[in-house]
């Protein structure tokens, strides 16, 4: 309580002495006295008179209040009642020096001129060092405000002095050292300063400036100080050449614990506490007559410690599986992982990176493709995560000259990209211009030892992969301020600042340091588990990622990367583009040579890693039909085989075999209809299985052809279904005849009496029956009268057959 006695009481704007603590709880302030001011009747002279109240403590409507303590007590400072250090002030010795001031329009107490010109003498005591200094205006970046680059900045060079050492410097230990401080010099218009006598000196009877020195250096045993004008750009700026110069020097002080309150007990925080608060002050003493007397103390200031740990390398991350999630309709996948930390971090920075950015600053373009081949042929997932396993590893390769070869998997050849052997050139240029030396570029080397300065190639390497590890939130993510518990990782951004770009307190409901993470492990574990979920996969992409996870301290130090965690699949379920037709070209049929009438099509191929496995033919005899494929029948599907993978276009046909609708022939003269479309093989995990799907292209533009018929048909061969005789005629007699076109006409003929075929109807193609009017099977004399038929087929190329099956009614 006796630290908030002789204290503030502060309430909004009111202020109050604090007189006594009564209590814990009761506080006794002195009133403060109020008064009026008002003039007498006798010239200028004022008065206070008090009224009739005094102004008294009014809370304000919430209640609050502060109280200050008392810091003018020294009892309230250290607990053992002992300053932290003693400093020697040194510089003991006093010099005076006199000025003048002349001051203009003097007035008497009752507004009475006195005179125009006025001037008083003044003596100005000080301590420090008078010395002799070159002054001179120092030169700086130009800029619109400042084009000639002048900005207020001068250099005091001190020849033949530097700054002795201080009594109290130790090399070790707590130690006392002359830093920065004040310079006092004069102004140009303190040279033109007379004396009341009206007389002049070179060095000027005007009164010194002060100016804090903001830089200080020793070239050649020479000291030298730089000092800032705030007003150089004024009718009375610095004056410069060679000037009698005092220079007050401060004080640097390195303390160290001590048996006092300077200790690691009372500085430090404790784990877990971030930062603690010291306050500390200084006043000066000096003895008289054998007595202490003490100036009041300075403005505290605040110290602060914060609890520092250094960040460690967090653990592997664990993934649940080698698959992100499928895409949702806006294309996008997520994956989800969990790091193990050994111990409470700070702050943590997730990672992610992906082949196509490692590659390509590493590799050429043709190496690169070389690569993509060669990890493409790799038959095992196992040997696959094991090639890109050692490609990580670097601390392992420091040992190695190349990369080692993988045991069913792929060895990386050595980085030879332009990119990065810039980089390696870039650093030499660098290196050359600090040190005035010429070395020259790489173009080529043969081993990760290789040497570059002191840097081997391994070291770029490692450099360049960090690198491509992009940062997944804005902002490090704070590990206390992270959810646990019940909650759900959201998909949404981090959200720290307002609108006005104000940060947000944390208790704020709009404040979201890491919606898409959460702490799993238990409370106060001494290992946390932090899971964290990327919902930014873009899941139309052929890349594969990796993700690591690196500590960051307080003082935003970042620690090492954890191993990598990958290679993560993306399950790209986006429909392929719509397959490209080349040609599409009729097959017509030759007997002779045994080729079977079809329609072949030709389609550009896809890039492997489009990963296409299967090809869908769909066919239509309707227009309308072909608007979709869901109208189409799909009468064909080809598997890719390894052999078509790498060819320039793929090549198939519409054989017409086992098909629904064309069981018998082909649809020779038909306008037929096809769309083609392709599907992507994509796999992904479903309850811990690796399921095999496939994701179908967009449809082919239509497709319009007609296949024509290149020989005869075939004659077709007559049956007739006898009718009921009734006096002579044969009533209800059908002839039937078996397909042999399908698009065509068929022609009945009967033979007239003089032996000469006529044609008596003509029939579409898919009527196979005919029946007859009423035969005459007698003649006049009663003898059998023999009727005689024939068809002939007739196809979509206008082509007869040849054979002529001949029916006799009534068969003999």
């Amino acid at each position: 309580a006796g630290k908030y006695v002789g204290g503030m009481l502060v309430i909004g704007e009111q202020r109050f002495l604090v007189h006594s603590m009564l209590s814990y709880n009761r506080i006794a302030v002195l009133k403060n006295e109020t008064a009026t001011h008002f003039t007498t009747g006798e010239g200028s002279a004022t008065a206070a008179i008090p009224e009739e109240g005094w102004e008294i403590p009014v809370l304000t409507e919430d209640g609050l209040f502060m109280m200050v303590e008392n810091m003018q007590e020294a009892g309230n400072w250290d607990a053992n009642k002992q300053p932290v250090m003693n400093i020697s002030i040194d510089l003991t010795s006093v010099e005076r020096e006199v000025f003048y001031k002349t001051t203009s329009d003097i007035t008497d107490d009752d507004g009475n001129m006195l005179g125009n010109i006025f001037t008083e003498r003044y003596i100005d005591k000080s301590r420090g060092f008078w010395k002799s200094a070159v002054i001179e205006q120092v030169q700086e970046e130009p800029d619109d405000t400042h084009p000639n680059g002048y900005k207020g900045l001068y250099k005091l060079t001190f020849n033949g002095f530097a700054l002795p050492i201080h009594s109290q410097y130790q090399y070790f230990g707590t130690s006392v050292e002359y830093y920065k401080g004040l310079v006092r010099l004069k102004r140009r218009k303190a040279y033109s300063q007379k004396n009341y006598n009206g007389q002049t000196s070179p060095n000027g009877y005007g009164e010194r400036s002060a100016f804090e020195v903001v830089n200080m250096a020793i070239s050649g045993g020479n000291l030298i100080l730089y000092i800032s004008d705030p007003d150089f750009n004024s009718t009375n700026p610095i004056q410069t050449g060679t000037q009698l110069v005092n220079y007050q020097p401060g004080y640097k002080a390195y303390l160290y614990q001590n048996g006092r309150s300077l200790s690691e007990f009372n500085i430090l925080p404790n784990p877990g506490d971030g930062v603690k608060y010291s306050i500390a002050t200084l006043r000066s003493y000096g003895v008289k007559n054998n007595k202490t007397h003490y100036s009041r103390f300075g403005v505290p200031a605040l110290m602060f410690a914060q609890y520092l740990e250094a960040p460690q390398q967090p653990q592997r991350p664990t993934g649940s599986s080698s698959y992100a999630t499928r895409p949702d309709f806006f294309g996008k996948s997520g994956y989800t992982f969990i790091t193990k930390f050994t111990h409470v971090p700070n702050a943590m920075l997730f990672g992610r990176s992906n082949d196509g950015a490692l590659l390509k600053i590493l590799y050429n373009e043709e190496t690169v493709e070389t690569i993509r081949q060669g990890l493409a042929g790799i038959n095992n997932d196992a040997g696959y995560v094991l090639s890109w396993d050692t490609f990580f590893d670097i601390p392992n390769l420091r040992e190695e000259d190349t990369y080692p070869a993988v045991e069913n998997g792929y060895q990386f050849p050595l980085p030879n990209g332009k990119l990065f052997l810039n980089i390696i050139n870039a650093f030499i240029d660098d290196y050359n211009e600090k040190n005035e030396t010429g070395h020259l570029h790489i173009t080529g080397y043969s081993s990760f030892k290789t040497n570059v300065l002191g840097i081997t190639i391994l070291d770029f390497i490692e450099q360049v992969v960090d690198a491509s590890f992009v940062p997944l939130t804005e902002f490090p993510v704070v590990y206390q301020h992270v959810k646990s518990g019940n909650y759900y990782p959201q998909p949404k951004k981090q959200n720290i600042k307002d609108r006005n770009g104000y940060l947000l307190p944390t208790n704020s409901p709009d404040f979201e340091m890491a919606p898409m993470a959460k702490v799993v492990s238990a409370p106060n574990s001494p290992e946390p588990e932090v899971m964290f979920c990327d919902f930014t996969l873009d899941g139309t992409s052929n890349d594969v990622y990796f993700y690591r996870v690196r500590e960051i301290d307080s003082q935003m130090k970042m620690g090492k990367f954890s191993h990598f965690l990958g290679p993560v699949k993306l399950v790209n379920t986006n429909p392929p583009e719509a397959p490209e037709i080349r040609s599409v070209m009729p097959v017509l049929e030759n007997k002779t040579l045994n080729i079977a009438p079809a329609i072949k099509f030709e389609i550009n191929a896809y890039h492997p890693s489009q990963k296409i496995r299967r090809i869908f033919l769909y066919r239509t005899c309707n227009k309308l039909d072909a608007q979709s494929v869901r109208s189409m029948e799909m009468i064909k599907e080809i598997e890719i085989t390894d052999e078509m993978i790498d060819q320039e276009f793929w090549t198939f046909e519409d054989d017409f075999i086992n098909t629904e609708n064309w069981v018998e022939a082909p649809p020779y003269g038909i306008a037929l209809y096809y769309r083609v479309t392709v599907a992507r093989e994509v796999e992904y995990m479903e309850a811990s299985s690796l399921v095999t799907g496939y994701a179908p292209s967009k449809p082919s533009k239509i497709l319009g052809t007609v296949i024509v018929e290149s020989s005869a048909p075939e004659s077709p061969v007559l049956e007739g279904q006898t009718g009921t005789l009734v006096g002579g005629q044969l009533h209800n007699v059908v002839l039937e005849w078996n397909q042999t076109i399908n698009n065509g006409k068929y022609h009945v003929y009967r033979m007239n009496p003089q032996g000469n075929w006529a044609q008596i109807t003509e029939l579409p193609a898919g009527t196979l029956a005919l029946t007859l009017e009423p035969l005459d099977i007698l003649d006049t004399e009663g003898k059998t009268k023999y009727n005689h038929f024939k068809v002939l087929a007739e196809n979509s190329s206008g082509m007869f057959s040849t054979e002529e099956n001949i029916l006799i009614i009534p068969q003999s």
